[in-house]
């Protein structure tokens, strides 16, 4: 995925593994998240509406392990226990992107060097 030459690589799909606090326990889940439009991205990080949340950050998953595919209501049973389960889940999601731009931007910068 880091090898992808696009800034902003919409629709790719990654997996990362994140701990999500559960009755005391952490639960390891594998989620499969997308890249959705960047001005989704946009929306959801200006988002002064409650009611609008859940629908944007739904856009960032695919999947998870936990379930053969991720039900609204088993994401929101999630979201629902811990207001931190969402800065978990979105926090493996930024991290990857951070990984993908810094490659992208290194990429960039030697590209005027191997042009002269």
């Amino acid at each position: 995925m880091i090898n992808d030459p696009r800034a902003w690589p919409e629709g790719t799909l990654f997996s990362k593994t994140v701990n999500i606090p559960s009755q005391g326990d952490l639960v390891e889940v594998e989620v499969t998240y997308i890249v959705p439009p960047f001005e989704t991205l946009v929306e959801l990080q200006e988002n002064q509406n409650p009611d609008r949340v859940y629908p944007l950050f739904r856009q960032f998953i695919v999947d998870w392990d936990l379930e053969k595919s991720l039900s609204d209501y088993m994401l929101k049973c999630f979201l629902s226990q811990d207001i931190k389960v969402s800065e978990i889940i979105f926090a493996a999601w930024c991290d990857h992107m951070k990984e993908h731009i810094a490659a992208r931007q290194l990429n960039v910068m030697q590209a005027p060097a191997t042009i002269n």
